[in-house]
């Protein structure tokens, strides 16, 4: 509630215990596939390896219908009701306009340079991923999809998508985590630099 509370949409998301205690039948097709596609290639991954790649995927996944969410905030009970039957549920903040969110997915040391390279993030609320950082930015006005460049390992979440936040549990394990001092419920978002409109824009 206190992400609600703060003017941002937010949806619940499946848990590795979710996964575990009760698999989705969606989980359960996408593992089967994964898997079979596993067995019949020429340098098959070791099982486990694949199992985890398909729980982090189904642990990044909405367990409601969300796309109303895109436009409007849910209401307390609504919240109150995900979150009072499946307690350990992830929660993900919907990015765009409705949140007035723009989030950056620095996804490696690369990534992380580029930005410093091109003139940095200023103050703003950022979050421990595994990997890098979530770096929450203030929506500039102009529509942005998402978008993933696998040249520089950074990811946009925008209008129409959604960032996994804290404390959510990734399917690897890892919990995600405010970067201390700049938490949301800490520090603003701050307006996007001219460099990250030009790099949106492009």
């Amino acid at each position: 509630l206190s992400y609600l509370k703060h003017g941002l949409s937010v949806i619940p998301l499946y848990s590795p215990e979710m996964v575990r205690r009760r698999p989705p039948k969606a989980y359960l097709e996408k593992l089967e596939e994964a898997l079979k596609a596993n067995a019949a290639s020429e340098s098959p991954l070791p099982e486990d390896e694949v199992k985890r790649s398909v729980l982090i995927r189904q642990c990044k996944a909405p367990f409601v219908p969300w796309k109303e969410y895109q436009e409007r905030l849910p209401t307390e009970a609504e919240v109150c009701a995900w979150f009072d039957q499946n307690p350990n549920a992830g929660i993900a903040i919907v990015t765009g306009a409705i949140s007035n969110l723009v989030v950056f997915d620095l996804d490696s040391d690369d990534a992380v340079s580029y930005a410093e390279n091109e003139g940095g993030f200023p103050e703003t609320a950022k979050v421990r991923t595994g990997k890098g950082y979530h770096i929450y930015m203030r929506h500039p006005g102009f529509e942005i999809r998402n978008s993933v460049n696998k040249r520089l390992d950074i990811d946009v979440r925008a209008d129409g998508g959604y960032a996994v936040a804290p404390p959510s549990e990734h399917g690897s394990g890892h919990i995600y985590e405010w970067e201390e001092g700049y938490s949301i419920h800490q520090i603003d978002p701050a307006p996007c630099e001219p460099w990250m409109i030009d790099y949106l824009k492009s």
